[in-house]
C-alpha cells in the first residue's frame, strides 16, 4: 500500500517535506495526543516565533493560558489572522510557514532523542 499525501496549502507541503525528506515506508497516526502531547511544542513554537517576529506584541511572551484561550485547537492560519487582524494574508502565510519550521525542528529533535 502506498501513502499519498495531498497538501491543502503550501505551508503543509513545506512541513511535510521537512519532516519526511525520503519516501515513507509506514505511517502511524497520533490523534490529539494519544501517543504524545504535541500541544506544548506548538505553544513554544508560537512563543519563539512571536517573540522574534512581533517583539511589541502585547501578549509576549505568550503564556500557556493565552495560548490555550486564543490559539490552541485552531489552525495556524486562523489563529494568526485572529490575533493579528491587520496582518496581510501574505504575512499570515509567512508566519505560518515559520511556525511549521519551528515545530518541525522541535519534533525532529524529540524523534532523534527517542531513536537513540
Amino acid at each position: 500500500t502506498r501513502f499519498f499525501f495531498t497538501a491543502t496549502s503550501r505551508s503543509e507541503e513545506t512541513c511535510f517535506q521537512t519532516l519526511f525528506p525520503v519516501p515513507l515506508r509506514a505511517v502511524l497516526f497520533d490523534m490529539d495526543g494519544t501517543l504524545s502531547d504535541s500541544e506544548t511544542l506548538h505553544w513554544r513554537a508560537y512563543s519563539n516565533v512571536f517573540k522574534r517576529e512581533f517583539p511589541s506584541f502585547p501578549a509576549n511572551p505568550i503564556s500557556r493560558r493565552y495560548y490555550n484561550t486564543n490559539i490552541g485547537g485552531r489552525t495556524k492560519s486562523y489563529s494568526v489572522a485572529q490575533i493579528l487582524p491587520n496582518l496581510p494574508p501574505s504575512e499570515v502565510s509567512r508566519i505560518c510557514i515559520e511556525l511549521e519550521k519551528v515545530c518541525a525542528s522541535m519534533f525532529s529533535l524529540i524523534f532523534m532523542v527517542l531513536l537513540m
